[in-house]
């Protein structure tokens, strides 16, 4: 193959070209069974009881199979230079897919597995995990994020396919994006139309063409020091403070711990009795807990509470047996100075269109009032208030 030719073959596929220092290589196994080989690189000092933001660097289609992990996207050589190991300090993940995948499917669901686990394997702030990729991983950019949209603070798609019409569903992240004015592999067209149904949606994203430039549009975006400063400025502000020992078992004594009967504020009908008890004192409650209509046994169904002091909320985890779906799992964020906690669902996933609001707050000693409301494209469809009482 002639020089010039391999270099283009090189800029279209989006291979980075270079190899980035310091990566130890390894490989995960997800709950499923999928396999993903990736590159890590570890902050040149860690120091005790700090946590360190993680990078997630994505490849294009020419690192595929490539052994080169580590060298496989340009935001690796970027970060791995020393004077930027030093002044932002932070854990590299970059994962590779096999020949003929893409960062979809198995290797996606599977690199959201090893993000969380490395949460728990390494010191990483969970409210700055960041996610950039070039080509084929500006698309797993945004792929990563619509699959995972409150796990990340920030994205860096990098001339990248978009999906416009899934754009309201991560209106709330920070998003920069890059492309070059002449990209003809991925046109511009692609990053146009992105930015713009995010706007639409009520976004602000940032947006840089290059002049004059095509495919690699990766090798100017990375060399952009602003954009480095801009990234490792950007923190989920979802993430809730850590709470103490304390303020763990207050919320379990205060809103959990005993047998509780749920009526409608409104009818005055009950719709719910509980058991709830301890499954590990200071750590999680389990309950069982029956559910009424016109003051008949409808449903019953349990569900275990723990806190996760990674994340600083609780993981609330609902079977029920004879409905579809039968587990159902959410975050519970609890303010203890307020007494008011807001519930998330996590999954199953919902439709983008699709919004649930709970929360709910210690009015008095044994006394819970909540409210559950269900949106759909922005409006209320449906709303329930209730009171629970111990």
């Amino acid at each position: 193959m002639k020089p010039f030719l391999f270099l283009l073959t090189l800029s279209l596929c989006g291979v980075a070209g270079a190899v980035a220092q310091g990566f130890a290589k390894t490989e995960f196994e997800d709950s499923a069974g999928t396999k993903l080989r990736y590159a890590i690189l570890k902050p040149a000092k860690i120091k005790p009881d700090t946590k360190y933001p993680l990078v997630v660097s994505l490849h294009g289609s020419g690192g595929r199979g490539n052994q080169n992990w580590q060298g496989n996207c340009a935001a690796n050589m970027a970060l791995g230079k020393p004077e930027r190991r030093q002044k932002y300090p932070c854990y590299i993940i970059a994962p590779t897919v096999g020949r003929n995948e893409r960062w979809s499917g198995a290797p996606l669901t599977a690199l959201m597995e090893l993000i969380k686990s490395s949460l728990k394997k390494h010191p990483i702030d969970p409210g700055r995990i960041y996610v950039t990729g070039q080509s084929m991983g500006g698309a797993g950019t945004y792929s990563a994020i619509l699959k995972e949209p409150h796990l990340f603070a920030a994205a860096v798609p990098v001339c990248g396919r978009g999906q416009p019409d899934l754009a309201k569903k991560i209106v709330h992240l920070p998003i920069w994006v890059f492309h070059g004015e002449l990209d003809r592999v991925v046109p511009t067209q692609h990053s146009r139309d992105m930015v713009a149904a995010l706007k639409k949606a009520g976004g602000k994203p940032t947006y840089t063409e290059y002049a004059g430039i095509r495919h690699n549009s990766w090798t100017p975006a990375y060399a952009e020091e602003k954009l480095w400063a801009w990234l490792f400025s950007q923190k989920r502000k979802d993430i809730a403070a850590k709470l103490t020992p304390k303020q763990v078992t207050q919320f379990f004594e205060d809103g959990l711990i005993g047998e509780w009967t749920v009526i409608d504020k409104d009818t005055k009908e009950v719709l719910e009795k509980s058991d709830n008890h301890w499954k590990k004192k200071g750590q999680s409650v389990e309950c069982k807990s029956t559910v009424f209509e016109n003051g008949k046994i409808k449903d019953q169904y349990t569900f275990v509470t723990s806190y996760d002091s990674e994340l600083g909320l609780f993981v609330q985890k609902m079977n029920f047996p004879k409905a579809n779906p039968k587990n159902i799992t959410r975050h519970i964020y609890w303010d203890p100075k307020k007494k008011i906690a807001t519930g998330k669902m996590i999954s199953p996933k919902l439709p983008p269109e699709v919004e649930m609001k709970l929360n709910w707050k210690n009015t008095k000693p044994n006394i819970l009032e909540a409210k559950f409301e269900v949106y759909e494209e922005g409006k209320l469809v449906y709303k329930r208030e209730t009171i629970m009482t111990r």
